[in-house]
């Protein structure tokens, strides 16, 4: 049985990045994801944790999530990565910055000892990158994998399981192309950065709703199409109409803003092939009957 000390994550972090000085490894091996979680039947929690946080956002060490958490990683392909190319990934520790990174630890013996029997890194655009804890010990290299192709419902998955109000994009949503979704993530977080807003990390979610055919629409009883005039007044104020999309299906966006004084507001936008057509502030006045936000409301609704 492999016997390892938790450590946090920034340590875990600074031990990947030290890339040992050994000879290039072929890039020729793949293996499994769950194959480099090692004793699986003896995994009893599973850490999450946002960024470069030292304490997890959620911890699950329920038996059957455990093992359901698992089965969301068996078979899914990597590839070892070579010295170089693990040095290429990591840009020098800067895609361990990048926003919506998450790290998964499966821990054993949890909550006494803590032994860590494996460790997942996740991007948004569904790029997994696993290390092997075998290689953690002695003078040759980190052995690192990264996944053969991107899986953006695993990190949806992981997403649900931090953020209550997260949405699946890939349910009850037509299953949207997992690349437009990624170039959604980017308009998102370009429009962000040049309105100079301070995102909360992992705070981001979209979907892909339909909106109404006008502006008098009723669904469940609720005026959504009274709703979405309002909203797209308040979009216009913002050189933003959305009007002619009318009755199509559109992505919605949304990511939680702290401003200078530490309050929080949602940012909405509305895209359309991966351009802004919608775009307005949700200060945090949830619908008073059904107690929702803008975003939550619609997708539940127009979803």
């Amino acid at each position: 049985m492999i016997k390892r000390n938790i450590l946090s994550p920034l340590c875990m972090l600074i031990l990947i990045l030290l890339i040992g000085c050994t000879k290039e490894t072929s890039t020729s091996n793949l293996t499994t994801l769950d194959s480099l979680i090692y004793n699986k039947d003896k995994v009893n929690a599973v850490l999450i944790f946002k960024g470069q946080e030292g304490t997890p956002s959620k911890t699950i060490s329920n038996d059957t999530e455990v093992m359901e958490f698992i089965k969301q990683i068996k078979e899914l392909e990597a590839k070892q990565l070579s010295k170089g190319e693990d040095i290429a990934f990591m840009k020098k520790g800067e895609k361990l910055k990048e926003k919506g990174i998450l790290q998964i630890k499966f821990v054993e013996e949890y909550p006494f000892n803590s032994l860590t029997s494996g460790q997942i890194l996740a991007w948004p655009d569904g790029t997994i990158y696993i290390t092997d804890m075998k290689t953690m010990t002695g003078s040759k290299r980190t052995v690192s994998y990264i996944t053969t192709s991107k899986h953006p419902k695993f990190y949806d998955y992981i997403m649900g399981k931090t953020n209550p109000h997260h949405i699946d994009a890939s349910k009850d949503n037509d299953k949207a192309d997992p690349q437009n979704v990624h170039e959604g993530y980017k308009v998102l977080y370009s429009f962000l950065e040049q309105k100079n807003f301070d995102s909360i990390t992992n705070s981001a979610a979209n979907a892909v709703i339909k909106l109404p055919t006008d502006f008098n629409a009723i669904k469940n009883g609720i005026k959504i199409g009274e709703i979405l005039k309002h909203r797209n007044q308040l979009s216009k104020q913002n050189n933003y109409d959305f009007s002619s999309y009318l009755g199509k299906k559109v992505s919605i966006y949304t990511a939680a803003i702290k401003s200078a004084n530490n309050d929080t507001f949602d940012v909405v936008l509305l895209l359309s092939e991966n351009k802004i057509i919608g775009y307005w502030i949700d200060y945090g006045k949830k619908d008073s009957k059904h107690n929702m936000t803008d975003f939550i409301l619609l997708v539940k609704l127009l979803g």
